[in-house]
Order: structure tokens, then sequence, then C-alpha cells
């Protein structure tokens, strides 16, 4: 049986929490286009728990 969304997000943000922020930018820039609210919601989330915004995402993407 599948998740609930409410497992799916804590599944979500569990995952999240175990990425570099090198591996998060790569995410961000692959899904960014055709991301799921859930995703994007993760995303935001998880930048937020780490004190980084989208633009540095962008920026370790630029700079790598």
């Amino acid at each position: 049986m599948g998740m609930n969304r409410e497992q799916y997000q804590f599944h979500l943000a569990e995952t999240m929490q175990d990425l570099t922020d090198r591996e998060l930018a790569v995410m961000y820039e692959d899904y960014i286009d055709d991301a799921t609210v859930s995703l994007m919601n993760g995303l935001v989330t998880e930048c937020q728990r780490r004190g980084i915004s989208l633009n540095d995402l962008e920026d370790i993407l630029i700079n790598d």
C-alpha cells in the first residue's frame, strides 16, 4: 500500500536532510520545471532548515 500525503512529506523531508547542498542544488535544477507541489514544499522547507535560499542553490550550480 502506498504512503499517504503526511507519510510522503515526512519521507521526503528525511531524504532531503541526507543530501549535501550540492545534491540539493542538482535536485532543484533537475525538477524545477516539473516539480510537484510536495517536492517544492519539501525543497523550500529543507533550504529554510539549512539557512540557505533557492538562489544559494542556483549559485552552487553556477559556481560548480
